[in-house]
């Protein structure tokens, strides 16, 4: 009987292809909308942005916060930091530091204004609990010599330094490129962290 055959492997592969395709074309829009600013997001207004139904953007996302989240994934996607192994050990943080500021450089200008907007912040809180992971198991040990008030803080002060934002401070104030900026980052996260993390020069 019809209703007992099997469907083909190769109409599942396409179904799902088709699928994140359409995913990936939604998060577009989101950034293009978010760029805008964070009233104009609205499902409806990703939806013609997208060209797709206001039901098609509800099958991939449940709701506007789903959304935020999704566009942080989709910049860290971007980055190529998702795709990667978490770095172990100081010295594989920084390089890391110095590849995400310079793909940081060569982010879509769309996607780089929605990570300014209001949406943006959103997005950055949703992956907040992921970064804070990656750097505990990079530095934990090192992080170990605070006593725990202070420990917080500086949790805190190495989370932004190994960030987009310090990256475009950096440049916006003082016009550095990707690698100055890299520079001066690490030189800080190196004094913050005491002398014996400060190791070779580079």
């Amino acid at each position: 009987m019809k209703g007992n055959v099997k469907e083909r492997p190769y109409r599942t592969e396409r179904r799902q292809q088709q699928a994140e395709e359409t995913r990936r074309c939604i998060l577009e829009a989101v950034a293009r909308v978010a760029a805008n600013g964070v009233g104009a997001l609205s499902i409806p207004a990703v939806a013609r942005e997208a060209g797709v139904s206001v039901p098609t953007v509800y099958r991939h996302f449940g709701s506007k916060h789903e959304l935020f989240e999704a566009l942080g994934v989709y910049y860290g996607q971007q980055l190529g930091v998702l795709q990667e192994p978490w770095p172990s050990g100081l010295e594989e943080l920084e390089r890391r530091l110095y590849l995400d500021f310079e793909r940081a450089e060569q982010v879509e200008p769309a996607l780089r204004a929605a990570m300014l907007s209001e949406a943006g912040r959103e997005a950055r809180k949703a992956t907040l609990p992921t970064r804070m992971a990656m750097m505990k198991h990079a530095i934990g040990p090192l992080l170990e010599q605070f006593l725990p008030g202070d420990r917080v803080q500086a949790e805190r002060i190495l989370l932004i330094l190994d960030s987009s934002a310090v990256q475009r401070a950096f440049n916006d104030y003082l016009g550095l490129g990707p690698k100055e900026a890299a520079d001066a980052a690490t030189w800080a996260i190196r004094r913050l962290l005491g002398a014996e993390a400060r190791g070779r020069k580079r």
